[in-house]
């Protein structure tokens, strides 16, 4: 509930007429500066909700008691705002027996009456009934009576009976009383949700209570009038071009709104690829205005905005460094945690006064400034810098929040990685805090930090294990002990010393609980290719000492690997230990569930769940989250609908959603075996009249690839139908692929919604390897106007739409699949049957990007995570694993080396293998000439 203030009363303990009256909530003996209140209880905290409303029969009393009927609807509010469900009559009773109240002229009970019609309101029937009475206490003169009556009957009037009191709301949108105009114009702001069409009419006198010097009345009408042209954004635009210059906006609560606003359109114009540059300069000049919530406001606004620039920061970071030397606290957190995001983006912006000024912070007496002042700290500060800040932070750690203590662990985390040489001492620091006490959460920040180090950063390996394995002496969370567990069974066995984790996992078999335990034999049972004696001793004492099933079990089948590989010596002891399944977990869910949903009796066939990943996108969710924090939660939501922010993200992910559930059409299943499928891949850009994507279902036994074509309509003034994609094959290799079968969408697709066309082509056959071709794809459909939501049939003409060109690459003739263990199956695939070339990627500027090119090419799937380039690397060697149409099995790895500056790119070695001579070399060859 929001109140404003007015000059009849000054708060809720003097209410207005000259007399003093008890405030219900608040016992008498207590005294409102008092820190300690555990001693007072709250007086209505036993009430029932029956009891209350049995005493509604006072307000039926002559006379009226004015005392007890007050102290009767403070119960009722309280009874409504503690969770008290109530129903729907009793609601509707409750409201008929408070407006008899009506009668009263006491001004604090009047008000109170206010107040619990608008809370029942929402819950009562007939309440449209009370509207005679408001309408009475609107014409009334009593001010405080007029605005707290248009406050209720905003609440439950309707589009019909507006018309009745619009000329006494238009009235109140101009009225001299600060507090009547300002229930005008949060009346009005509700009222848009229901009745805008009448409310779009009141633009002059919203304009004219933008002129008032009411600051709650400027701030109103400001955002009533953004609300009024949230579906246009170019009146937003002109709406703002013009406050900016007149200069008339002067409450501080309606400059940072107006701030918010301008900034929202720079956001926009950015993304449309201008800027306006009178806009920015006024956010600028918001930076020397008199009231520090406005310069904050504008601070915080500049540093928000999209490709702004460290030069263009100067200003901002001006202005926040003098707010760190502020008396208020809040004005001190607000600025040092700004500046915390400034630094993760341009550290160098910070470099020196301001970073002098956060230094003195360290020792503030709020803990969250002086968490926030060290880990920005981290951020700008030079490297010979760092071990003193860590001291710093160990000696404050313990008396900050757990909320604050994960900012700083994320800290630590990126300034490992920014000075590699400082990893042992972050990760002392990082250790004495898993010692201390803490929640999961801020634990489990911990842990995943370690992971990271200790993945990304070789040297780190021993010592960070180390660290993780003094932790699970003492850890009482189970999630986190398993995964610790996991990581030492991955990792330990690889270290120069895997002996001295044996005995922390040990540990864990003997005085763990039963999860821990079993999770405790499958890394314990991971050493056992470095030490298979000891290990199949332990192994024996947790199967036969142990009382949980699992945990026995697992020491069983760890057991006869052990064995098996003792008798055996060609067993692949690593790939029976660390079975990959050898598609995405993403895939085979969704393809169970098509299996269920459909009515197929044959049983489901895995093989054929696609290899590759293909998942829907996911939606933009930092312009909703910024969103959320402007207020009045209904005008930024239709601001939002209107601007497109984040629409086209969850266009693209209900699209391709669709796209994943959508089955073959039975015209497909002479087809045979599915070899693969791909996620679908985009043929328009996101702001066409047309989205088209592609998706590919190569069936190896037929020898056809199958295009599903993904149409989404987003024209909400035309429908289209019978649409087809027409491929027309260019190039001399055109001949040799053939359209088969074209399923066109016969659906009528009106806007916002999406259909499905299909194009067979028979591949070359014998498949050529290598072979491919490009397509001129061109959308031909029939058009229809569309009315009111209504198709006009006699409106259809054809029309055809040009998208981009579709290709058949030689990747579609590969799968991705699995290597559980790549060096033996390289070993198995001789060198006699290998293809080796190689040759420059000149375009590519780094190793990342020549990995992301040779498998985008190849179509196979990276093995042993060799996809991951550690920063600054020079030399890298990529894994990859596939099957080709035929069957055949294929693995490739790629040598890469980057060259000099003077000559640029990256020179590869690729050595493809297969159990065909000529299949390896045409794959290895192809690349130069593609």
């Amino acid at each position: 509930h929001i109140f404003w203030c007015n000059k009849a009363s000054s708060d809720w303990f003097s209410l207005g007429g000259g007399s003093s009256f008890h405030h219900p909530f608040v016992p008498e003996a207590m005294d409102p500066f008092k820190k300690d209140d555990d001693q007072y209880e709250i007086p209505y905290q036993s009430l029932e909700k029956g009891a209350v409303l049995q005493e509604i029969r006072i307000f039926n009393q002559t006379p009226l008691k004015t005392r007890a009927c007050y102290t009767l609807l403070a119960k009722i509010i309280y009874v409504m705002m503690h969770g008290e469900q109530i129903s729907t009559k009793e609601a509707t009773d409750t409201f008929f027996g408070v407006t008899k109240l009506f009668q009263a002229k006491d001004i604090a009970l009047r008000r109170m009456v206010y107040l619990v019609l608008k809370d029942l309101a929402a819950v009562s029937d007939d309440v449209i009934i009370a509207i005679a009475i408001l309408t009475k206490d609107i014409a009334s003169n009593v001010d405080i009576f007029r605005a707290n009556a248009i406050r209720v009957i905003s609440r439950i009037i309707d589009s019909g009976m507006l018309q009745q009191v619009e000329r006494y709301i238009k009235t109140a949108l101009v009225d001299k009383d600060t507090y009547v105009q300002a229930s005008a114009l949060v009346s009005s702001l509700h009222l848009m949700g229901r009745c805008s069409d009448i409310v779009k009419k009141w633009v002059n006198e919203i304009q004219d209570a933008l002129q008032s010097r009411s600051p709650q009345a400027q701030y109103l009408a400001l955002a009533l009038l953004h609300q009024i042209r949230a579906s246009d954004p170019m009146a937003i635009n002109k709406l703002v071009h013009t406050l900016t210059r007149s200069g008339n906006v002067r409450s501080p609560l309606a400059q940072c709104l107006l701030i918010r606003y301008v900034a929202r359109v720079v956001t926009t114009d950015v993304h449309t690829g201008t800027r306006d540059p009178a806009l920015f300069e006024f956010l600028e000049g918001c930076l020397r205005n008199r009231s520090e919530i406005v310069v904050y406001e504008a601070a915080k606004q500049i540093v928000d905005l999209p490709k702004v620039n460290a030069r263009e920061l100067e200003s901002t970071v001006a202005v926040l460094q003098s707010f760190l030397g502020s008396t208020k606290a809040v004005l001190r957190f607000a600025a040092v945690k700004t500046l915390n995001r400034i630094a993760f983006m341009f550290p160098q912006a910070l470099a020196g006064t301001a970073s002098f000024e956060m230094e003195n912070l360290i020792t503030d007496v709020n803990r969250s400034v002086a968490t926030l002042a060290v880990t920005t700290l981290l951020q700008v500060e030079s490297e010979s810098s760092v071990d003193r800040l860590l001291k710093q932070i160990a000696s404050f750690i313990v008396e900050v929040s757990d909320e604050y203590k994960v900012v700083v662990v994320d800290a630590l985390r990126a300034l490992a990685f920014k000075y590699k040489t400082k990893h042992q001492a972050v990760m002392n620091v990082l250790s004495a805090m898993l010692r201390d006490e803490g929640g999961f959460d801020y634990k489990k920040k911990i842990v995943d930090t370690f992971v990271e180090i200790i993945s990304l950063i070789p040297e780190a390996k021993e010592r960070g294990l180390a660290h993780l394995c003094e932790f699970i002496e003492d850890c009482e969370f189970t999630y986190l002990s398993t995964k610790i567990l996991h990581l030492l069974g991955a990792e330990g066995p690889r270290t120069k010393n895997p002996g001295m984790y044996v005995r922390y996992i040990y540990n864990r078999i003997i005085l763990e609980n039963s999860a821990v335990r079993a999770a405790a034999v499958n890394a314990l049972a991971q050493f056992g290719e470095r030490e298979p004696e000891s290990i199949q001793l332990l192994l024996r004492h947790a199967k036969e000492g142990d009382h949980d099933d699992q945990v026995r079990d697992r020491a069983t089948w760890y057991l006869a690997l052990l064995e098996e590989r003792t008798r055996n010596e060609s067993f692949d002891f690593v790939g029976a230990m660390n079975p990959r399944l050898a598609v995405p977990l993403e895939n085979l869910e969704s393809a169970l569930n098509s299996y269920l949903r459909g009515s197929s009796t044959e049983p489901f066939d895995i093989s054929t769940v696609p290899a590759e990943v293909i998942a829907p996108a996911k939606p933009n969710l930092a312009a909703a989250a910024k969103d959320a924090h402007v207020p009045l939660a209904a005008a930024a939501a239709q601001a939002a609908a209107a601007t497109g922010v984040g629409a086209g993200a969850a266009a693209a992910a209900a699209a391709a959603q669709a796209a994943l559930e959508v089955k073959l059409p039975d015209d497909f299943k002479a087809l045979g075996k599915l070899f693969k499928t791909t996620a679908p891949e985009p043929l328009t850009e996101q702001e066409t009249e047309f989205q088209v994507s592609v998706m590919r279902h190569v069936f190896g036994e037929a020898g056809v690839i199958v295009f599903q074509f993904n149409i989404t309509n987003t024209l909400e003034v035309q429908a289209i139908g019978n649409v087809t994609i027409q491929l027309a094959g260019q190039g001399p290799d055109a001949p040799k692929f053939k359209v088969v079968k074209t399923i066109p969408c016969t659906k009528k697709l009106l806007g916002g919604e999406s259909g499905h066309s299909f194009t067979a082509i028979k591949l070359p056959v014998p498949a050529e390897v290598n072979s491919g071709c490009t397509f001129r794809a061109t959308m031909k459909f029939d058009a229809y106007d569309v009315d009111s939501g209504e198709i006009d049939e006699g409106s259809q003409f054809q029309d055809t739409y040009q998208i981009n060109n579709l290709e058949i690459r030689p990747a579609d003739y590969i799968k991705k699949i699995i290597v559980n263990n790549f060096a033996a199956g390289w070993d198995q695939l001789t060198q006699e049957n290998e293809g080796l070339v190689t040759f420059a990627l000149a375009s590519v500027k780094g190793i990342k990007e020549a990995v992301a090119e040779i498998l985008q090419y190849l179509g196979m799937q990276p093995c042993d995570r060799s996809e991951e380039v550690p920063d600054k690397r020079t030399k890298h060697i990529l894994y990859a694993g596939g099957q080709y149409l035929n069957g055949a099995p294929l693995l490739a790895r790629a040598r890469m080396k980057l060259n000099s500056p003077d000559q640029g790119g990256v020179a590869v070695e690729l050595c493809v293998r297969s159990q065909d001579l000529d299949l390896a070399t045409a794959i290895a060859n192809g690349i130069i000439s593609s």
